[in-house]
């Protein structure tokens, strides 16, 4: 959905108003603004910033992690464990 959202922005600012987002979408948009601009992969490696959040489960689970939490608490468990 939140790739839908980057991927028509135009239409969507025109319908939508973004003050009735929850506060913790903004972190999603960014992120997915930053894989639709440039791409998941900066100098041939993810950045765990702009992966989707099944992305990071992903991640998780391989690594027999928690695979609950924010965003961020995702990024840090992974980071912390790298």
């Amino acid at each position: 959905m939140i790739d839908f959202a980057v991927e028509n922005g135009d239409e969507i600012l025109d319908k939508v108003s973004l003050k009735d987002l929850p506060p913790g979408m903004y972190t999603d948009l960014f992120a997915s603004m930053m894989r639709w601009k440039r791409g998941n992969v900066k100098g041939g490696v993810n950045k765990l910033s702009t992966m989707r959040v099944s992305e990071l489960r992903e991640k998780l689970d391989k690594r027999g992690m928690d695979v609950d939490g924010s965003r961020e608490s995702m990024i840090a468990s992974l980071n912390k464990n790298d």
